[in-house]
């Protein structure tokens, strides 16, 4: 695999730190950004910010966005801050990563956007491709609205991205993690 320069975007969160660990063990030369240090940040701010990420990204070739507003913060930030960072960072990454020739640009989303497919308790949901999103919060909409600007930016043919959705990873109570992870959850280390 050559080695690249890359940039991790919430890198002191669960899955970024995890990342930029991962990376950096192997071989590759990789900046963290977050806007709380961290031991795998080395740039501390927000991707609303447009001279920093203009900065962050010199001479990066793959930008990995993990950073966001996620669901726990639901009950304390505003709508509005869920779409400045969700949707206007992710925009203003996509912008830079064009204007600079980045190569590649991987986008973190989360399953949480299929949100009232959960809702029957008695009954696992299947997800593919095929079952459409059913956003219940600003968070879920958000995520769907940062996918739809990353396949924006892919169908102009200005930048590889690619979209994952993945499961919740934050620290939570044993039993919680135990019943979500045999429901629909990954563990950080898969």
């Amino acid at each position: 695999m050559d080695k690249s320069k890359i940039l991790v975007t919430g890198s002191s969160g669960h899955v970024g730190a995890e990342l930029v660990k991962v990376l950096r063990h192997s071989g590759h030369s990789v900046s963290g950004l977050d806007t709380i240090n961290g031991p795998f940040t080395n740039l501390i701010g927000s991707i609303t910010e447009d001279r920093l990420v203009d900065e962050a990204t010199n001479k990066v070739e793959i930008i990995i966005h993990t950073a966001s507003l996620h669901a726990p913060h639901v009950p304390n930030h505003s709508k509005k801050e869920f779409v400045n960072v969700n949707i206007h960072g992710t925009l203003n990454l996509l912008e830079v990563a064009k204007r600079n020739g980045i190569k590649k640009f991987i986008y973190t989303s989360t399953t949480s956007l299929y949100g009232e497919q959960f809702e029957n308790e008695k009954k696992a949901t299947w997800i593919t491709e095929d079952l459409p999103p059913k956003p219940r919060d600003i968070y879920d909409i958000t995520k769907i609205a940062a996918e739809q600007l990353c396949k924006d930016f892919f169908d102009e043919k200005s930048l590889q991205t690619t979209s994952l959705r993945a499961s919740r990873f934050w620290n939570e109570p044993l039993a919680d993690k135990v019943f979500y992870r045999m429901y629909r959850g990954v563990d950080v280390q898969d």
